[in-house]
């Protein structure tokens, strides 16, 4: 596959963070074809899926391509493309630990991912020495997110925010690991918090369904990240499309 592959992945339907309500496919890979059968379920509903990169010990469980690097190598070297990259841009949610954090934000985006959720807590809150990496990837065009836990004090973040083109809260402080019950009162409290120091979209991930989408647009939320409610659905598409009307009925756009 011809050189510069990324740069082609990336620019393809590209998200812009003023676009509100959003709703966005999440999958917690366990090897490759996870992902392949996630994009191949919803591609021509929604433009973008999240993928969670885990390491097992930032976050629970430990995934695809940490787990075992399946295709990868040659996804790094940008000699394959992701899934079904023409129709999808690929968010990576980079649950990972500050020693291998600039390995794999740097293999991301060398892979074609669009966007790269930062996870300061993964890096022992040096939120400073985030700061390059994060303008690295940045100037590759690229967008940032950074991701919070509902408990986390994120008073010190003010330089990492300005960086970012949206922020996503975790339902849960465990993160990394499928069914985790939503903290929903400890979510939007730190919505709010959130959305004293930052300006643009805030999103939400872990526990978003029907029911609770409606509850966490009420706080504030306009971002969604979704796993089982649309990936293990009778129809995907279907159950992404729902959601998306649900979240315009509640927010508009």
């Amino acid at each position: 596959m011809r050189q510069g592959i990324m740069n082609d992945q990336a620019n393809t339907h590209h998200w812009r963070g003023d676009e509100t309500p959003v709703v966005v496919p999440a999958v917690l890979p366990r090897r490759w074809e996870d992902v392949a059968s996630a994009a191949r379920a919803i591609a021509g509903a929604a433009p973008r899926l999240q993928v969670d990169v885990v390491d097992g010990v930032c976050g629970k469980e430990t995934t695809w391509p940490i787990l075992g690097g399946e295709h990868w190598d040659l996804l790094a070297r940008e000699e394959e493309g992701l899934p079904l990259w023409k129709a999808l841009d690929y968010e990576v949610d980079l649950i990972v630990r500050g020693e291998i954090l600039e390995e794999w934000a740097r293999g991301w985006t060398r892979a074609g991912a669009a966007s790269i959720i930062f996870h300061p807590y993964c890096a022992g809150g040096a939120v400073e020495s985030l700061v390059p990496l994060i303008e690295e990837v940045k100037e590759q065009g690229l967008e940032i997110g950074i991701g919070v836990r509902p408990s986390e004090d994120v008073g010190a973040y003010a330089p990492l925010f300005v960086r970012a083109d949206f922020v996503q809260i975790m339902g849960n402080d465990i993160v990394g690991a499928q069914g985790l019950p939503l903290m929903l009162s400890e979510a939007c409290a730190q919505c709010a918090r959130v959305r004293e120091a930052f300006s643009g979209p805030i999103g939400i991930d872990i526990g978003v369904n029907r029911d609770t989408l409606k509850r966490l647009a009420a706080c504030g939320f306009c971002r969604f990240a979704v796993g089982s409610a649309i990936l293990k659905a009778d129809d995907p598409k279907k159950a992404y499309k729902e959601l998306v009307v649900l979240a315009r009925e509640r927010l508009g756009g």
